[in-house]
């Protein structure tokens, strides 16, 4: 029965947040003049692990008699959760649990925080008071071992010189103002407008772009959310943009986690109650993989003469556990898990700017929470929107590593004057060894890239074209759903007639013909997010360049299209580009494409090239033809799908997938160790069988050659950039386009 003397006999559900910020507002000044306390926020109330109402709702007053009662644990953000009948609350942090004793003493020294705050038209808000869970810090430096080379984006760490002093901080994602883009992080990070930007790849700085002029520290509160009380208090947003050098060298795809879905709009329409207990996860550039939940509302962290300052978020862990967020995350991107392992996307909602620092016996000390602003209002006042689909589906390709540790090995495969040939032009045509073992590779289609990986960092990429591609048509080349049930329940393996039984295909096999009308009727996977089959093509460009090779009458024309082909060879031999479980089973997008053949591929590259190396012939299997039996790009093209099958034979791609779902998914080190640790042989096996026929491909079309004399001495650089960067060069033409007078069996 509701006794109005007794505000432990009230029920507080009704409560909104408007009226929790007005108790704060009113009280504030009072709570924060208190030695012990730091920071407020709004909340709701925190019951400990043993309280009389942990379990099962008890009258509240009954719950406060029993704490009264006993000599009270401290109440913290680990040893609480909040339950259905927890109060709306202020919530008010101290730095230190005071014992019963010391409370008394407090009171009467008026340093105590009172049960409820009593507002002058009658409304009574309840308080719960947390101790702050403190930590040191840390002293170790970010490492960027773990960062590809390949596709940069949110999650990737961002280092800036100010002042003589590094910044290190995080990505949070790419945003675009409609005509450029940026990448996404705090104002404190990315610095003055002009300041260069490096990331860290693999332990070594590289150049991303320069601090762009438009960045917000902070704003009136009151300007942000319109109706809320708060006209003395500032809300903190620290949100700055990177003007990036190459877009083609970014991804929408956050690091650690995978695909963005779309925005979740926090402002003063949406902020609720409902926040609170929220799950997040989140990749920081420091911490790596991050799990934690919305602890409260509006932290009310700091007062400068008269004016507060907020945090939008206050973060912290789960379980029972502190967040382990440190300083080098600040920019992380904070986003909620939709989806199962077979399509899972992260909407984000908040951008971490930082933590509380605290002086406690004589050094510094952080409350283990993480501080994150609005991602939708850093974005208004950016006048910007989150981009979510560049580079998000990840074009089909092997890490740079696997190809051009390929084509590295494919020379050794050649004899006399070719071998040659071929060893007086490595630099051409790939990295050194000891640069591919060290993942210390970073091609750039703005100079000269070395030709085994042309396809993909050139005639993919969408360098000073606005978005588009350089090459439109190019991306069908590099895979082929082989095993692809058709209308009839047929595959593609099948129609090619692929025992795997290592035995040649029949000489009819590859038809365009039959392969357009399988891609018309076959229905798209089961888990494809598309309503079309993929027509990829990746034989059939095969062909293309062992016919040219055999018809080059120039030296520089016979290395650039050798080189090339070494490419389209490294992609038949990667598994997940001749399946459609490319991405995960059945269609799905999990993550598994990009982890397992560039994350999984640069991280292990010196114990690949160490698995490599004790592989012997007898490792791999039979070829099913010999290089006199390959005279024509009609049967390279056959040599192809015999690799696929092969390939597929080393490591059946839903393996892949179903270990990947098993141990979770994301690109944390564990999920990329265990991928090693089951598929490290058979991914040395599927990349020593690709430079295998690599170097039958190209020691059978020098011999074809009528004019292979000439192929003798070094060939420029400059040369070999003019003739791949001609698109009338092996053009890249869909498999719709291709000619059939073009693909007769011969």
């Amino acid at each position: 029965m509701l006794d109005p003397n007794n505000p432990y006999t009230r029920h507080y559900a009704s409560l909104s947040l408007k009226d929790l910020l007005d108790a704060r507002e009113a009280s504030h000044v009072y709570l924060t003049q208190l030695e012990n306390v730091f920071a407020t926020a709004i909340g709701l109330y925190r019951i400990r692990e043993g309280d009389l109402d942990h379990q099962h709702y008890h009258p509240v007053g009954d719950a406060a008699r029993k704490e009264r009662g006993k000599k009270a644990t401290p109440r913290t953000m680990e040893n609480t959760v909040v339950q259905p009948w927890s109060w709306p609350c202020v919530l008010v942090f101290v730095k230190e649990w005071l014992k019963p004793a010391e409370s008394h003493a407090a009171a009467v020294k008026g340093q105590i925080v009172p049960p409820f705050i009593y507002l002058p038209d009658g409304r009574v808000i309840p308080t719960c008071v947390v101790q702050a869970s403190l930590w040191g810090g840390t002293d170790t430096r970010l490492v960027g071992y773990q960062f590809s080379r390949r596709l940069m984006g949110g999650g990737y760490p961002v280092v800036t010189q100010v002042q003589g002093s590094e910044h290190v901080g995080s990505i949070g994602c790419l945003v675009t103002d409609g005509t450029k883009h940026f990448a996404l992080t705090n104002q404190h990070v990315a610095g003055d407008a002009g300041s260069e930007i490096f990331t860290l790849l693999q332990g070594d700085a590289r150049r991303i772009g320069v601090s762009a002029k438009r960045s917000v520290r902070s704003k009136p509160f009151q300007h942000l959310y319109p109706g809320f009380p708060g006209a003395f208090t500032r809300s903190h947003l620290d949100a700055g943009l990177i003007e990036v050098d190459d877009l083609a060298d970014w991804t929408a795809r956050i690091f650690g986690l995978g695909m963005l879905g779309p925005l979740i709009e926090f402002n003063a329409h949406t902020a609720s109650l409902d926040w609170i207990g929220t799950p997040a996860v989140a990749h920081g550039a420091h911490s790596g993989a991050l799990k934690g939940e919305v602890k409260a509302l509006f932290y009310r962290y700091r007062s400068i003469d008269g004016v507060d300052y907020v945090s939008d978020f206050l973060l912290g862990g789960t379980g029972g556990e502190a967040l382990p967020t440190m300083p080098g995350d600040s920019g992380t991107l904070w986003c909620m898990e939709t989806g199962t392992n077979a399509g899972k996307s992260y909407r984000p909602f908040a951008l971490e700017w930082g933590g509380q620092k605290l002086s406690a016996d004589g050094g510094a000390q952080f409350t283990q929470y993480a501080l994150a602003a609005s991602l939708a209002i850093a974005c208004r006042e950016l006048d910007v929107d989150i981009v979510t689909d560049l580079n998000a589906e990840l074009p089909q390709y092997w890490g740079a590593v696997g190809h051009y540790k390929i084509a590295e090995r494919a020379v050794d495969a050649t004899k006399a004057k070719l071998h040659t040939f071929l060893a007086k032009n490595m630099a051409q045509l790939t990295y050194p060894a000891a640069a591919i073992n060290g993942g210390k590779i970073n091609p750039s289609p703005k100079g000269f890239v070395p030709l085994a990986d042309v396809p993909d960092v050139v005639w993919k990429s969408n360098i000073n074209r606005g978005g588009k591609a350089v090459r439109p048509q190019e991306n069908w080349n590099h895979y082929a759903d082989m095993d692809l049930p058709g209308a009839n329940g047929k595959t593609l393996f099948d129609l090619s007639g692929v025992d795997f039984g290592h035995k040649p295909i029949k000489a009819s096999a590859l038809n365009l013909a039959d392969w357009k009308a399988f891609y018309e009727s076959a229905p798209p996977p089961s888990k494809s997010h598309s309503k079309h089959v993929d027509m990829g093509s990746l034989p059939f460009r095969v062909w293309q360049i062992f016919d040219y090779m055999i018809s080059a009458t120039s030296a520089t024309n016979f290395l650039c299209a050798a080189g090339v082909l070494g490419h389209y060879l490294g992609d038949a031999c990667q598994p997940l580009h001749t399946s459609m479980d490319s991405d995960g089973l059945d269609g799905a997008s999990t993550g598994v494409h990009s982890t397992y053949e560039e994350v999984m591929i640069d991280r292990y590259a010196p114990e690949l090239a160490a698995a490599l190396d004790r592989l012997g012939e007898n490792d791999l299997s039979p070829q099913a033809r010999d290089e006199s039996s390959i005279q024509s790009g009609f049967e390279a093209g056959l040599a192809a799908i015999e690799l696929m099958a092969r390939a597929q034979q080393y490591l059946p791609p839903a393996d892949l997938c179903n270990t990947y779902e098993r141990l979770g998914g994301g690109q944390s080190h564990a999920v990329v160790e265990g991928l090693w640790n089951a598929f490290g042989k058979a991914t040395a096996k599927c990349i020593a069988d690709g430079a295998r026929t690599l170097g039958q491909l190209w020691q059978a079309a020098y011999h074809l050659n009528r004019h292979n004399k000439n192929f003798t001495g070094e060939i420029s650089r400059e040369v070999l950039q003019k003739l791949y960067e001609d698109k009338t060069f092996l053009p890249s033409v869909h498999l719709t386009h291709l000619e059939e007078k073009d693909y007769k069996a011969r």
